[in-house]
């Protein structure tokens, strides 16, 4: 049931609530501030700024019941009259709104100090539901002698705890004593109970933060997290370190590492009978410039030729030999982070590739860094490993790596990542980093040393061709002395200086001879050509190969340079999530309160307690066990990712189960998660984890059991139960007696005793009290709150010698009183 409570009164008992409030042994309650122009105005305790309408306050919240008290201490000298009426036309105003099944209560609080005399008429009203006046006496429980009330402050806090327990405002106290009375209104000569309040409140630091503060502290202790996962820490830690390091290089993350380029075979020189053909041709008809062109392509190819012509696009600083830029464009010589790499180098690369119509592997490693975190997490919290990397056992027990070993710590500002890693060379990250960005710079050397080399002059072939002219001349020779053998035949035989058959023969023998003598060159030049042909090969292959090389290495460098960049988000990632709750910076606080320092009446005892050593260690050990379960670092991952991602996906208008955005393929997404790290959220998620299996295991926990000593204020230790249960006391009272006047003959009303006292005692001890709700054991602080109030019977006005006897005004509501103290 929701109930709140107004109250009219003096500013003096409204600044002891305050405090009360402050610290935590009260809970929210309005006061009223002013009224203007019709309109009351209300502050709530619990809350800062200018005052508000009454009505917009109650209204704000669905209350089952508000109780109006109308506070008026008297001292005799300074009594405000006119809070009567005031308390009256706000429950007018309050009874019109009221809602459905709502209900309002109105009491007249009358705080009378020790020794007051001349008490106004207008101190009462027959339209309240109840008018208590609280007694001058104040004792530290029903057993003990009472003390007068007379110092101002000494009423102010008399007052605050009479209101605060006939309002219901000590937490959990749902019932206020006089709810459903109504035994002081509608009487022509006002009816009033006298009342004596005593309380007790119990302030403890919250358990929720003490637990949630223990297990942080031990979250820095290795073989207690490792213990909560049933494993047990590694004896070896560097060993399995590098063992997953090249388990993991080896198999799930083989594709961030760097592929040398492996060159070619020997290359053979293929030439096709045709090819021979048309070298004889151009050779006899003595077009030496075209057979060597013949012979060059039948070596080379097109790609030799591209290639050649993006080298000579390159500009060169002569004295060092760098690349300095791209036809007529600059290259950018800035550094990538962490790396011998300029931007102008990857930029070269993309366009060597696309010179020749090639493209480099996308980037992109979305498997490969879920398998690191994999590993990673694994390693930290016993969870499972990637395929290809064995789990390292301890017998049948898990061995588990720290923190330091996963990572270095985080970074507390932006920090390169080579910086990074060297805080923590040996751990898991550390050693993959560093293989990365060794890999990206050998792939960077290896491209440019193929550029170097492909600036250099291409092979050409020109050694054998001046002995082929030479040849050439030859065979003409012998083609001339074949014409001149033949002819000479021919023309021995016409002029028949030799017989036909000798003429024949001459001009035979010259034929064959130029036959045989053409075989014979042709034959020495055509292995003569195909020899240098094949020197020529050797020279292609390396210049080829320098070329392949370019093409591989520039590849090579611009998938490594991608992949360090977002290794650097994703290592970062991992270590925050792995190292959250070691630094302790998410404990949560709880501000002190100096109990001592309260104002308050020796009626209202005020206690401070700890939370019981062994209970402490029996909570901590199992909400410890539920949150460091085996893979509870990657749960604390998608969680984290999960509430980072729901702010992006409400920005871009996506519904809560799309999968996008996606921190390990969209960058912008896992910027974001970056900087939701850096703020703390993966603690945050954590704290509350744990907070969330506190609460869940606080529950049925007794008192006793949580503090089974407590410190009163100014007081001795003493047990929980004996501080809460000793304002039972007994039910029988004679506080009222000297209230009465000679005439009522001093009498002696038994008064009605009540008594709260919180549930958490357990029924042995509360069988014979209003049970208070429990203390909230989630709350900071924890405060528990038994009470007792002894209130008469209503006796009629006339009776007590506080008020003397005067015939009532009919034409009032209120009556009109004069009296002194009996």
């Amino acid at each position: 049931m929701r109930t709140i409570t107004v109250v009219i009164g003096a500013g003096e008992t409204r600044d002891v609530l305050l405090a009360w409030g402050a610290a935590g042994l009260l809970r929210p309650f309005l006061w009223w501030e002013e009224e203007e122009e019709g309109r009351h105005r209300v502050r709530r305790s619990d809350q800062e700024g200018e005052p508000v309408p009454l009505l917009d306050a109650l209204a704000a919240v669905k209350y089952d019941r508000v109780r109006l008290l109308c506070l008026q201490t008297l001292t005799g000298s300074e009594i405000d009259s006119g809070s009567v009426a005031l308390s009256l036309r706000i429950k007018d105003l309050v009874e019109r709104h009221l809602g459905h099944g709502q209900r309002l209560s109105t009491v007249g609080v009358l705080v009378p100090s020790t020794g007051v005399a001349k008490v106004p008429s207008s101190v009462l009203s027959n339209r309240w539901d109840t008018t208590a006046v609280v007694v001058a006496q104040d004792g530290v429980d029903p057993l003990h002698t009472s003390r007068e009330i007379h110092a101002a402050e000494d009423l102010a806090a008399h007052a605050a705890l009479a209101v605060a327990t006939i309002g219901g405002m000590w937490p959990g106290m749902d019932d206020a004593p006089f709810d459903d009375d109504v035994a002081g209104a509608g009487h022509q000569e006002p009816r009033v109970r006298l009342v004596r309040a005593h309380a007790r409140a119990l302030r403890g630091d919250g358990i929720a933060a003490e637990l949630v503060r223990t297990i942080l502290s031990y979250r820095r202790a290795p073989e207690w997290v490792a213990l909560r996962a049933n494993a047990v820490p590694a004896a070896d830690p560097d060993g399995i370190v590098e063992r997953a390091l090249t388990e993991y290089l080896d198999g799930p993350g083989a594709r961030v590492r760097r592929t040398p380029y492996s060159g070619r075979g020997r290359r053979l020189l293929r030439i096709t009978p045709g090819q021979v053909l048309r070298l004889l041709r151009l050779f006899v008809l003595g077009r030496i410039p075209e057979l060597r062109e013949e012979l060059g392509s039948v070596v080379v190819d097109g790609a030799h030729d591209r290639v050649r012509r993006f080298a000579q696009r390159l500009r060169v600083v002569a004295e060092t030999g760098a690349v300095v830029g791209l036809d007529d464009r600059d290259l950018d010589m800035g550094t990538l982070p962490d790396l011998g790499v300029t931007k102008g180098t990857v930029d070269l690369a993309r366009a060597l590739l696309s010179d020749v119509a090639r493209h480099a592997r996308p980037g992109g490693f979305t498997a490969e860094w879920t398998r690191l975190r994999q590993l990673a997490f694994g390693l930290a919290d016993a969870g499972g490993l990637p395929d290809g990397c064995a789990e390292p056992l301890s017998g049948a027990r898990r061995e588990v790596l720290a923190p330091a070993a996963i990572s270095p710590a985080p970074p507390t500002s932006e920090k390169p990542l080579r910086e990074w890693q060297d805080e923590r060379p040996g751990s898991l990250l550390s050693g993959i980093g560093t293989r990365l960005l060794d890999d990206a710079n050998a792939a960077k050397d290896a491209f440019l040393t193929a550029l170097k080399r492909l600036r250099e002059a291409p092979p050409a072939m020109y050694a054998s061709f001046t002995l082929t002219r030479r040849l050439w001349w030859a065979w003409l020779v012998i083609c001339v002395l074949a014409v001149i053998g033949i002819a000479g035949g021919l023309i021995a035989g016409f002029t028949e200086r030799l017989d036909w058959s000798q003429a024949a023969l001459l001009a035979g023998g010259a034929a064959g001879g130029f036959v045989v003598c053409s075989a014979f060159v042709m034959t020495y030049g055509l292995r003569l050509w195909l020899s240098d042909a094949r020197g020529f090969v050797r020279l292609t292959t390396d210049y080829e190969d320098a070329h392949r090389a370019a093409e591989h290495e520039a590849a090579e460098l611009i998938r490594l340079t991608t992949a360090c960049a977002e290794y650097q988000e994703v290592a970062m990632t991992i270590a925050m999530v792995t190292h959250s709750g070691c630094g302790g910076a998410a404990m949560p606080t709880v501000t002190p309160v100096d109990l001592a320092a309260l104002p308050r009446p020796w009626a209202f005892g005020v206690a401070t307690a700890e939370i019981a050593p062994s209970t402490l260690a029996r909570l901590t050990a199992i909400v410890g066990g539920r949150t460091f379960t085996g893979g509870w670092t990657s749960g604390l991952y998608a969680e984290t990712v999960a509430k980072s991602m729901s702010a992006l996906k409400f920005d871009r208008g996506l519904d809560k189960a799309d999968p996008r955005p996606d921190p390990d393929t969209e960058p912008a997404a896992r910027r974001a998660l970056w900087t939701d790290l850096r703020k703390g959220l993966a603690e945050e998620i954590l704290v509350g984890e744990i907070r969330a299996h506190v609460i869940d295991e606080l529950p049925g926990q007794r008192l006793e059991e949580l503090f089974p000593t407590v410190s009163p204020v100014d007081g001795e230790p003493t047990s929980v139960i004996s501080f809460f249960t000793g304002l039972q006391g007994t039910s029988e009272g004679t506080f009222n007696t000297r209230y009465w006047n000679a005439g009522s003959g001093y009498r002696a009303v038994a008064n009605a005793t009540r008594v709260w006292l919180p549930e958490a005692l357990g029924p042995d001890h509360t069988a014979t009290s209003t049970p208070i709700g429990s203390p909230d054991l989630a709350e900071e602080p924890v405060t528990a709150h038994s009470a007792r109030l002894d209130a008469t019977p209503p006796i009629v006005w006339s009776d007590l010698a506080l008020f003397a006897c005067e015939p009532l005004i009919e034409e009032s509501s209120v009556t009109e009183i004069v009296g002194d103290v009996g």
